[in-house]
């Protein structure tokens, strides 16, 4: 995410001449608390999701 936030600050302040503050500002801030909820729905997700697998991988052999 930092990458992804970091290239479109970049390309926001090239393409519209803002400061960096303010492309920050518009291109970042704004997806923070999203981006955040699907990290940790993503995480919690994960561990029952690895389970499962793991069971279907055991019954298979």
């Amino acid at each position: 995410m930092p990458i992804i936030y970091l290239m479109g600050t970049a390309y926001m302040k090239i393409l519209t001449g803002m400061t960096w503050a303010g492309a920050f500002t518009a291109a970042v801030l704004p997806f923070i608390p999203l981006d955040l909820f699907k990290c940790v729905a993503a995480a919690l997700v994960a561990k029952p999701v690895q389970v499962s697998l793991t069971a279907l991988e055991q019954s298979r052999s």
